[in-house]
């Protein structure tokens, strides 16, 4: 495992540092993904997680998955500075959500977007280390995704969210929610395209109004049972469960 240790004065190039054992003094392939795997099989797939809950805001690189074209160098030796050109290739995509002005007639910041697509976006994906060209490979995938938004966006907001690439036809369905229970009623729009890796889709959104709904809130207030309540049923007048 690299890790980053500083920029060089030429914006694409770095310096990594790791501890290393010495190879021995020959002409070795070198493949590199970014960043560290959660899991190596066969010794050339990668495995990674894009998770169906993500915290909307800026641009997470953690999601950034980048497999680099192999390349062809001398050993590796530790104590030195050893010259590798890898060139990366991004293997996600990336969704530039925003909110138009006028576009929040829910009236409140909103805390949480829930968005469902008509294919699967996230979940468990597997890149090929040695071909920086081979497509990713959704495993087991959700169709829904949801944007935690711990500082709350309103109109003229910009939030990212990564998403697994490939092609999209149908119904996108959304719903935003802001505090004290408020959730807007259901948004949607049609999507037909192929989202390609590495690549960034606009999409504005208009938040539809309030889905108004009569909210109970129940408490208790001198306790006569004689011991800790665990659980509360309540019925209806007709007597079902609710």
């Amino acid at each position: 495992v690299f890790s980053l240790c500083y920029y060089m004065s030429e914006y694409n190039h770095a310096i990594f540092t790791s501890r290393i054992t010495p190879l021995a003094a020959e002409s070795y392939n070198y493949y590199a993904v970014y960043p560290v795997p959660q899991s190596i099989e066969n010794l050339y797939t990668a495995k990674y997680t894009i998770p169906s809950t993500q915290q909307g805001g800026d641009f997470n690189g953690d999601y950034d998955i980048m497999v680099a074209e192999p390349a062809t160098g001398d050993a590796l030796t530790s104590g030195n500075i050893n010259k590798l050109d890898l060139m990366f290739n991004h293997k996600m995509h990336t969704l530039k959500i925003s909110i138009p002005e006028g576009g929040n007639a829910l009236g409140y910041p909103i805390k949480r977007l829930e968005i469902e697509f008509p294919t699967a976006v996230a979940g468990t994906v597997a890149v090929d280390v040695r071909n920086a060209a081979a497509a990713p490979t959704l495993l087991s995938g959700a169709n829904n995704l949801t944007l935690t938004l711990t500082e709350g966006i309103t109109e003229g907001d910009t939030i990212y969210a990564t998403i697994a690439p490939g092609t999209m036809t149908g119904t996108v369905r959304y719903r935003a929610y802001a505090d004290e229970g408020r959730i807007s009623k259901q948004g949607t729009f049609e999507v037909d395209k192929f989202f390609t890796e590495g690549h960034i889709t606009p999409v504005r959104i208009k938040i539809p109004s309030i889905d108004a709904k009569t909210t109970l809130r129940f408490s208790i207030g001198e306790n006569r049972l004689g011991e800790a309540i665990e659980k509360i049923t309540i019925y209806d007048h007709n007597g079902a469960q609710v």
